[in-house]
């Protein structure tokens, strides 16, 4: 089906990528969370926690919960942080006594009873196992966006996510469309002039469900901005 539009909001959202451990179902919101920014709200204080991941986000999440109380335990599949993490990342880690780093460790179940209370690691190459105490699951290793239909359509980062507004470079003014248009791009809107992204989607947002409804907010007096001036320009063009 195709349907005509002068403008377009994508908010296609993402997929989160989970583990193979028995009980992230049945905690999940509960103690089970694919978003740091949750912990403030929903772990109680000093509480420790379990983090599977290794990339960025499990690090600032890690450095976070450390700096607020909590013991981190980060469940590492690899052998090396610094091949999926930071440098600036992985100095501070190793600088938190707070935050333990198990390598080559995964995630196998969660138990508990009506939240989380602890956590079962296996050592991926001896196959040990061993069970923490934790309040909290982060499942940190990493994100789909939906964006496989745009790949020729509107400029995406290199994972997959929607750049817009001031991401796009200081030179997009300086080259089409823009440069016709004798302005920047808004702050959500795409490489293509009134084509807006919202939410998780978008490359650089705050991947909560708070913030998703605040950019599609933002995003819809965008395209009524767009949709004005757009028409104004026509309406001159005529006199």
């Amino acid at each position: 089906m195709t349907l005509p539009a002068r403008s377009v909001i994508i908010a296609s959202g993402v997929t989160y990528r989970t583990i193979d451990a028995t009980g992230l179902d049945r905690f999940g919101g509960m103690g089970v969370f694919y978003t740091p920014l949750t912990a403030r709200d929903d772990v109680r204080p000093g509480a420790p926690v379990v983090i599977a991941g290794g990339g960025n986000s499990a690090g600032q999440a890690a450095i976070a919960l450390a700096s607020s109380g909590h013991h981190v335990t980060l469940a590492v599949r690899g052998g090396d942080l610094s091949a999926t993490m930071s440098q600036y990342l992985t100095e501070r880690i190793a600088d938190l006594a707070d935050v333990d780093v198990r390598y080559g460790t995964v995630v196998r179940e969660v138990g508990g009873t009506e939240r989380p209370e602890r956590v079962r690691v296996e050592d991926v190459v001896s196959g040990a196992s061993e069970t923490l105490s934790a309040a909290a699951l982060f499942v940190l290793v990493g994100a789909v966006p939906h964006t496989e239909w745009l790949a020729q359509g509107v400029r995406l980062d290199r994972a997959g996510y929607i750049v817009t507004g001031a991401d796009l470079g200081r030179q997009a003014r300086t080259q089409p469309p823009w440069l016709d248009l004798g302005r920047d791009p808004y702050l959500l809107e795409t490489s293509v002039p009134g084509v807006f992204a919202a939410g998780d989607v978008r490359s650089g947002s705050v991947k909560r469900a708070a913030a998703a409804v605040g950019e599609g907010s933002i995003a819809v007096r965008f395209v009524s901005e767009y949709l004005g001036r757009r028409s104004a320009v026509a309406e001159q063009r005529r006199s």
